[in-house]
């Protein structure tokens, strides 16, 4: 039964499923099909799970694990063993491959696999969208794959979800990640001899980051509550200063500001932050926001603090993170010139 199940849902894409609970009295069928909805009995998960629990000498059925999260797919416990499963090459995924009797195989170092699997991962996130232990697995897939390809991929898998939920923590969290990776890999390329692809994926990542500076303005313009939208803004300005470092052109102040200029609308109200800074004491001995919040009222820079409403509170914190950031990094600079 979990192995044809698993076949038609995953394999054929069938249209939807749904749990049904479990009840003791009367004709029990632990599978019901109709064309191609299927109802699956809750029961199932402790039958499978004692299957699970009893494979301790031989690799470990892909086709069980998925079934196990098909049927409770937020119990987070479930992903830690696929996870536990491809660390340990104990992850059986064709019944007809023997090529783990004579030694276990990395399915991690398998494209197609990986492939497959952050596939299955987005077919589960658009149903269980704030399912913790789904979007760890798929960190844990990410972290393990040496192609530029699957960024692309997520990246796009990423912006359909994110068009239907843009305002979830989940989402923006994960794209974060990607962003990261993708960052990473392009900075190794930045530090070594680049050829003419390698020159590509730099250029290709840095457009990348700059279009996702004009989505979060537009998703801020409409949600401007969203916490996690905010924090992943800061995230993008990291990301940009990254990926321009190498350039031959980052060595002053004025360079650094024409570099985020390009990128931040609020950059001038952070540089006349820095400048009225400059001249207080608080500027030297560091301070906390509340603490900024009753500078800046002070000099006339924002209304009452008292007063502010949650939007005010996370646009004047993003500033408050910004102009340290640039001070840091202002300051960094004039130490190395």
């Amino acid at each position: 039964m979990v192995c044809n199940l698993n076949v038609i849902l995953f394999r054929k894409n069938s249209s939807e499923y749904d749990i049904i609970p479990h009840i003791d009295e009367g004709d029990h069928k632990p599978l019901s099909i109709c064309n191609d909805a299927f109802g699956i009995c809750k029961c199932t998960t402790t039958i499978v799970f004692g299957e699970y629990e009893s494979n301790t000498s031989e690799p470990v059925s892909d086709d069980l694990l998925n079934y196990l999260l098909l049927v409770s797919p937020n119990t987070t416990t479930f992903w830690n063993f696929k996870r536990k499963a491809l660390l340990n090459n104990e992850l059986s995924v064709d019944p007809e491959l023997s090529q783990w009797i004579i030694h276990r195989y990395n399915y991690l170092n398998d494209h197609k696999f990986l492939l497959s699997e952050l596939e299955l991962c987005n077919k589960f996130a658009d149903k269980y969208r704030c399912n913790y232990g789904l979007w760890q697995y798929r960190r844990f897939l990410l972290l393990h794959q040496q192609n530029p390809e699957i960024y692309k991929i997520e990246l796009d898998n990423l912006n359909v979800w994110l068009a239907k939920h843009p305002t979830d923590i989940s989402g923006w969290s994960y794209l974060e990640s990607v962003l990261d990776g993708l960052v990473s890999q392009s900075m190794v390329v930045a530090l070594s001899p680049m050829l003419d692809d390698q020159k590509l994926l730099l250029e290709n990542s840095t457009r990348i980051i700059q279009s996702y500076f004009e989505k979060v303005h537009d998703i801020l313009e409409l949600y401007p509550e969203r916490e996690c939208v905010w924090m992943f803004r800061r995230r993008l300005i990291t990301f940009w200063i990254q990926l321009n470092r190498h350039q031959s052109s980052y060595n002053s102040n004025e360079s650094i500001m024409k570099l985020l200029s390009q990128v931040e609308p609020l950059l001038p109200k952070a540089l006349n932050i820095i400048t009225q800074l400059k001249s207080s004491k608080i500027y030297f001995t560091g301070f906390s926001f509340n603490e900024f919040l009753n500078w800046s009222y002070k000099n006339n820079l924002c209304k009452e603090p008292s007063t502010f409403k949650w939007t005010d509170l996370l646009s004047w914190r993003y500033l408050f993170w910004l102009s340290e950031y640039l001070s840091s990094l202002l300051k960094k600079l004039e130490l190395i010139s």
